[in-house]
């Protein structure tokens, strides 16, 4: 269920999860599957990838929460280890995730 949800519910009441708009549907990424790169970097190939912003860090234990304005009514939240997360508020990001850790859900 948490790694396939089939619902926004389910997704959403299961754990955190990001919600970006697709063709007639939505598509659901989990936190922990979003990596962040450099503006200047290219993420590897075949993952999908979407260019923003940093809006905030959050300290939360083993992992800090990024939040990362990419133009979608929402920003994505990218579950980051300390010791990688060095990007601050304001900065230009890349935010990159396989395609094979994304859902489709239906309402």
């Amino acid at each position: 269920i948490y790694n396939h949800p089939r619902t926004r519910f389910v997704a959403d009441f299961v754990g955190q999860i990001n919600l970006l708009p697709g063709d007639a549907c939505v598509i659901g990424v989990r936190p922990e599957q979003l990596s962040l790169h450099g503006p200047a970097e290219t993420p590897p190939p075949g993952l999908n990838a979407l260019r923003g912003r940093i809006v905030s860090r959050m300290f939360a234990g083993s992992i800090i929460k990024i939040l990362v304005d990419v133009g979608t009514a929402q920003p994505l939240i990218v579950d980051s280890h300390p010791n990688e997360a060095a990007a601050i508020p304001g900065d230009a990001v890349i935010v990159a995730w396989d395609p094979r850790h994304a859902v489709v859900l239906n309402d």
